[in-house]
Order: C-alpha cells, then sequence, then structure tokens
C-alpha cells in the first residue's frame, strides 16, 4: 500500500490483511486485530482494528480509525498487524505510509 496522507488528517485505515501468498486471511475468528504504528521519530501506539460498516472480517479486511494528533509527524511511518486466531497468532508483513506537512 502507498499511500500519501498529511499531518492532522484523520483517516480511516482499511487494512487487507493476508497471508505470504496474497491471499486474504479471514478475520471474522480472531480474538485480537491489533494495528502497530511506528512514527518516523520512533514514538509508538497500538490501535484495536474493527470491521469496516458492513463488513465482518471473513473477507481479512478490517479498519483502524485514527484520532486527531496521531498523525502528528511528517515522514514514512510504518505499520504491522498483530492478530490472534484459534490456530495461529502473530505478526503480519509491515505497511508502510507517507505523512507529509500540509501546504497552510
Amino acid at each position: 500500500m502507498s499511500c500519501l496522507f498529511h499531518v492532522g488528517d484523520t483517516p480511516p485505515f482499511h487494512v487487507l490483511l493476508q497471508d505470504c501468498d496474497g491471499t486474504p486471511l479471514a478475520m471474522d475468528l480472531a480474538t485480537t486485530i491489533d494495528i502497530k504504528f511506528i512514527a518516523p521519530d520512533g514514538d509508538t501506539f497500538t490501535k484495536t482494528a474493527t470491521y469496516p460498516i458492513g463488513g465482518d472480517g471473513s473477507d481479512g479486511v478490517v479498519e483502524v480509525l485514527i484520532a486527531a494528533g496521531e498523525l502528528d509527524v511528517v515522514g514514512t511511518w510504518v505499520m504491522q498487524p498483530f492478530v490472534v486466531l484459534p490456530d495461529w497468532s502473530g505478526h503480519l508483513s509491515s505497511i508502510v505510509f507517507k505523512v507529509v506537512a500540509p501546504i497552510f
């Protein structure tokens, strides 16, 4: 995913969780779906993902809501999902995105 956001944006991130061969992972049986964020300055925070409106997680799509002030540093950010499923738990591939300053 290659995305560009601005400092102060509050986007809902819709994240497709996939296994290593690109197959969507059904999240409807997950007991934990966390998305870990690392800012360019090294600060970190974790958000609990939910299902988008009308979704049930069976398609691997989850949503993370960003609050005002969380995307507050210009630069390259990394987010990484951590999931707990009945037969497996662990981290999935990292997703990189950019945050830039607004024009004013």
